[in-house]
């Protein structure tokens, strides 16, 4: 066997370990809205202007930013890192 057919089954192998590996364990991702709105709407979960603009200053991973303006308008001017999910597209 040449180099490119062990280095090809060793791909191959990890590819399907890969694959695999979500379907081990119990992991449930499903949420219940009452409970996600009332944790949006906590007193907590606020951020001041100015812990907004460090955020976006200091590039702070640990924060996404959600633009729920049209695609349009987000293309035109956004923040950089920043995901667009248009505000139409929840279904409440």
């Amino acid at each position: 066997m040449n180099t490119r057919e062990k280095i090809s089954i060793i791909l191959i192998s990890c590819g399907l370990i890969l694959a695999l590996l979500p379907l081990t364990g119990n992991r449930s991702f499903t949420v219940n809205p009452k409970k996600l709105i009332s944790e949006a709407f906590d007193e907590k979960s606020y951020f001041t202007v100015d812990q907004v603009a460090r955020f976006i200053a200091t590039e702070d991973s640990s924060v996404q930013f959600i633009d729920l303006r049209s695609p349009e308008e987000f293309s035109k001017l956004n923040i950089p890192g920043s995901v667009n999910i248009p505000y139409e597209s929840f279904k409440i």
